[in-house]
């Protein structure tokens, strides 16, 4: 019996739904609301880091998928998919599981930073939580979300081992990074998923460098700000998305398009100045 039979063997149809609503905490979706709310609403410093870990998470994830290029379990075996709208949440490869990959490097992270015991046991639970059910829904082997956990919590400790080491960079070292790197990495995979990671990538770099965003006051100040700064965010991916198909008859390529949406949300933060945002023109950086 295989490890994703196993987690099968107590299947039933509540446990089939359940298992596909919260392999959702580990989408792609999920991790915009949580960062732009951690960001926001809670620790400005924080959120970025978290930002920058998940898309060189997910970056690790794309170039890994690439190189084993290893098939879903459903396409070996079709019946072991339990629910035909699970395959919407399983693009690309198999191994390693994005999900579960980026799932632990948020969470590991986030944990780091909250250093609250209570937080740490909840962060832990929903990475157990999701990378099960990568291989229950039969999108995954036990093998890839294993493997994704292993990496994911990886470079969440290369993230904090940067801010532990005290690594401080000049504003144009900063800029130089925050382009350069996306740049390299639509380089080796030129799609529109590197191009709007890129985007996001180069937005949460250098963004401290045009304002300085501080959250501020109690509890309804704080979800106003995370809510009009979402909405600012929506608004740009909305617009871009509007104008998509006009840009790219004039010759602007997709992955163009893709990336300056991400970058422009990254910036959506900067529309909740009233609600605690310091605009900061310079070099510093939070």
């Amino acid at each position: 019996m295989t490890g994703i039979e196993l987690l099968q063997s107590v299947a039933t149809p509540w446990l089939d739904r359940g298992a596909y609503l919260l392999t959702h905490a580990g989408s792609e979706a999920a991790f915009v609301v949580a960062l732009s709310v951690t960001y926001l609403a809670i620790d400005a410093a924080a959120g970025r880091h978290l930002a920058l870990a998940v898309v060189a998470s997910h970056w690790t994830n794309q170039a890994l998928k690439g190189i084993v290029d290893a098939p879903r379990p459903f396409e070996v075996d079709p019946s072991l998919l339990r629910l035909p709208g699970a395959v919407e949440t399983a693009p690309g490869a198999s191994f390693p599981s994005g999900h579960a990959q980026v799932t632990a490097t948020f969470w590991t992270l986030a944990a780091w930073h909250a250093r609250r015991r209570g937080f740490t046991l909840a962060a832990a639970v929903v990475t157990v939580v999701v990378a099960w059910t990568r291989p229950y829904l039969g999108v995954h082997t036990v093998a890839d979300v294993v493997a994704g956990v292993a990496i994911g919590a990886a470079v969440a400790a290369a993230a904090v081992a940067i801010v532990v080491l005290g690594v401080r960079l000049p504003g144009v070292a900063v800029v130089a990074l925050g382009v350069g790197v996306p740049v390299a990495a639509y380089a080796v995979a030129a799609t529109p998923d590197a191009a709007r990671l890129g985007g996001a990538f180069a937005g949460f770099a250098t963004a401290p460098l045009a304002y300085r965003h501080v959250p501020r006051g109690g509890v309804a100040r704080r979800a106003t700000t995370a809510l009009v700064g979402l909405a600012a965010a929506g608004a740009v991916l909305a617009g871009v998305a509007a104008v998509e198909p006009n840009v790219v008859a004039l010759g602007l390529p997709e992955e163009g398009v893709a990336a300056f949406a991400a970058f422009g949300a990254a910036y959506a933060g900067w529309v909740v100045a009233p609600w605690g945002v310091d605009l900061a023109w310079g070099p510093g950086l939070r």
